[in-house]
């Protein structure tokens, strides 16, 4: 009785608190969004053959890039709050695990005239045998859970650092093409090579809207539970049932 009273608090205790890691945001959406812009500003560079087509596709390229980078400026800020989040569950959790893990192992250790003796006899203690042999597995799922929920925040922060760097190395060499084009218009120069034909310039470019895809994805990927709290509201759906008696408390428990 008393390994079964601890084991049921413990339980109480971890999945009570086993609350979903990752809300729904709008960073996805944004995410497609800015990556669809910088798809559409690819189109627009290689439609673009006259100088001031030109110089106005470069413009709305490097203007994409620029909603790019403050969309990734905005998300580094929640991700680093869901990877805190994440450390801050795996350490609350980690000693009530660690407990009913204790609590389990000291079972397998007692003797067997004391497993034997239960108040509700024989048929009780194999229930109860039936009971902790289930235990197990679902404290590994969910140890599977949490452990996966860090590896989630992980990969997208790598994924948020490659896009920063790939977005940053694509607006520099726009501002460079445009830059150059423009030189070239005033002093009535040749025009330099398009930006769309220039193998490097384009790898550059496609490496970003590539990132930024892969980027949306990961964000898919962890945005898949609902946050706590974030149930509707049912204030309007309660009844007007009134309360089973009219009173005051005089003493609670144990007073």
């Amino acid at each position: 009785m008393r390994y079964a009273a601890r084991i049921g608090i413990l339980i109480v205790a971890i999945f009570w608190t086993a609350t979903p890691l990752f809300a729904q945001s709008d960073l996805e959406f944004q995410a497609r969004k800015a990556q669809q812009s910088l798809d559409n500003a690819w189109d627009k560079l290689e439609r673009s053959k006259s100088a001031k087509a030109r110089i106005s596709a470069l413009t709305d390229a490097i203007l994409s890039f620029e909603e790019s980078l403050s969309l990734a400026r905005d998300s580094l800020r929640q991700i680093s709050v869901l990877e805190a989040r994440a450390q801050q569950k795996l350490s609350v959790e980690k000693e009530a695990y660690a407990e009913l893990i204790g609590v389990l192992l000291s079972i397998d250790k007692s003797p067997i005239q004391a497993e034997l003796l239960h108040p509700d006899g024989p048929m009780a203690t194999v229930r109860g045998g039936m009971l902790i042999a289930d235990l197990l597995p679902a404290l590994e799922e969910k140890v599977h859970s949490l452990r996966s929920d860090l590896e989630a925040v992980r990969y997208l922060s790598e994924l948020h650092y490659q896009v920063t760097l790939d977005l940053q190395a694509g607006l520099v060499a726009l501002q460079e093409t445009r830059a150059e084009l423009g030189r070239a218009i005033a002093d009535r120069d040749d025009l330099p090579k398009r930006f769309v034909e220039d193998p490097a310039q384009t790898a550059i470019l496609l490496a970003a809207a590539d990132t930024l895809d892969i980027f949306a994805d990961g964000l898919s990927l962890i945005a898949k539970n609902e946050a706590e709290g974030s149930l509707p509201d049912i204030t309007t759906r309660k009844g007007t049932l009134p309360m089973p008696v009219q009173g005051k408390v005089i003493r609670y428990f144990n007073e």
